[in-house]
């Protein structure tokens, strides 16, 4: 088993607060996907590799769990992991930590589809990529 990678260091601004004075299920979910590019990247999944292979990335399902507010001036830190991957698909779980004191404000679990992008259909990952996701697969600390 791997450990987490670090895929996002941010703060939360005072304009991606909500009304109750936390950080905006918008802006959270932003987050999460600067996490998820940045761990396609430390797969081999980079924009020259969209462009070459003409494939692309689809998020089929994603569920996040909110454990605890973030207000302005927090720092947040995104932790990335793969969970599973198949031929075509990955599942990669985000924690949203608070860096001050590593507290867990959030989880995202999320799994994405491999498909060319002139035919929509899903294709098989690059054996080389399988390979980098199954090095990086962690355990999952949820359960």
């Amino acid at each position: 088993m791997s450990e987490f990678v670090t895929t996002h260091l941010g703060v939360v601004y005072p304009w991606q607060l909500d009304a109750m004075g936390h950080l905006n299920v918008q802006f959270c979910v932003a987050k999460f996907d600067e996490g998820t590019w940045n761990m396609f990247f430390e797969l081999g999944l980079t924009p020259e590799y969209f462009e070459g292979a003409g494939c692309a990335m689809g998020a089929v399902q994603q569920n996040i769990t909110y454990r605890r507010e973030l207000r302005a001036g927090e720092l947040v830190e995104i932790e990335t992991g793969v969970l599973e991957v198949e031929s075509r698909k990955i599942r990669i779980l985000h924690r949203m930590r608070r860096r001050s004191d590593g507290e867990v404000a959030a989880w995202c679990d999320l799994l994405g589809v491999h498909f060319e992008r002139q035919s929509s259909k899903s294709r098989p990952f690059p054996e080389a990529i399988t390979a980098r996701a199954s090095e990086l697969i962690v355990a999952d600390p949820r359960t």
